[in-house]
């Protein structure tokens, strides 16, 4: 997660007087840890913030989600069909057709 982004998330739950975790995940491998962590400390839901690592990762983000039953929201629908609660953000892949759509378009 950005810098900046963290910094909003936790002003966001700051001003909901609600207790933030944040899990430090620099690669794939450390998946299993970060959500072992979040079911030790109970974590009630997940945000996912957009990252490559995260949306190359989103199926397993979302089977490690769903077997410690924890309710996520990602920033991009695309997650959201790969297991997530919510996705909440552009499609991607819509996003890219339309753009090759108007490449073609143009002389």
């Amino acid at each position: 997660m950005s810098k900046p982004e963290l910094k909003e998330v936790e002003t966001a739950a700051r001003s909901s007087r609600l207790q933030l975790q944040s899990e430090s995940v620099a690669k794939p491998d450390d998946f299993a840890r970060a959500f072992s962590s979040m079911r030790a400390d109970r974590a009630q839901a997940l945000i996912v913030q957009s990252d490559a690592m995260f949306f190359g990762n989103r199926k397993q983000i979302a089977d490690h989600a769903i077997a410690i039953q924890l309710p996520a929201i990602a920033w991009s629908g695309e997650l959201a069909k790969s297991g997530t609660v919510l996705g909440y953000g552009p499609d991607t892949y819509e996003l890219a057709q339309r753009a090759d759509s108007k490449r073609r378009q143009t002389p």
